[in-house]
């Protein structure tokens, strides 16, 4: 049986999120898929015995949240993971160490935020209309109500 009609032959691998967005982790070359059984890189016409019929070739994982707020530790790529004695190199502040975060961005490990989640730190606390903003008298009918 042919790659092509196999639950084991896989092109793509992505991730999906909760807020709708969706990162394509790997992708096979054009004409090319990845075998699950055999751990090769094959053709659509490549058979093995392995066949188990299928026609979805694309892996999909999901997680919660945005790609921003999922990351893996790698090496440093300004001092090549060797960090410095007295974090001499500010990106990983001596440790060797930074995050990839799953949108792309490599991050520093000073502040350890991500752009967005300094930007949402920055942004205006967004306040429901019906907010009592100013404290009630106490005699107020929403005081006693509430004691």
């Amino acid at each position: 049986m042919r790659c092509d009609g196999c639950a084991n032959w896989i092109t793509a691998v992505r991730t999906a999120y909760d807020d709708g967005s969706t990162v394509t982790n790997r992708e096979a070359p054009e004409g090319a898929g990845d075998c699950r059984h055999l751990r090769i890189s094959t053709a659509p016409d490549f058979g093995c015995a392995a066949f188990a019929p299928g026609d979805d070739h694309v892996l999909v994982e999901r997680k919660a949240g945005a790609p921003w707020q999922h990351f893996v530790m790698i090496d440093c790529p300004n001092c090549r993971g060797k960090g410095s004695d007295g974090g001499a190199c500010h990106r990983c502040a001596g440790t060797g160490k930074v995050r990839l975060y799953d949108d792309g961005h490599v991050g520093e490990e000073q502040t350890r935020m991500h752009p967005k989640e300094r930007e949402a730190a920055q942004a205006p606390p967004e306040v429901d209309p019906g907010t009592i903003l100013a404290p009630l008298p106490k005699d107020s009918p929403a005081v006693v109500a509430e004691s």
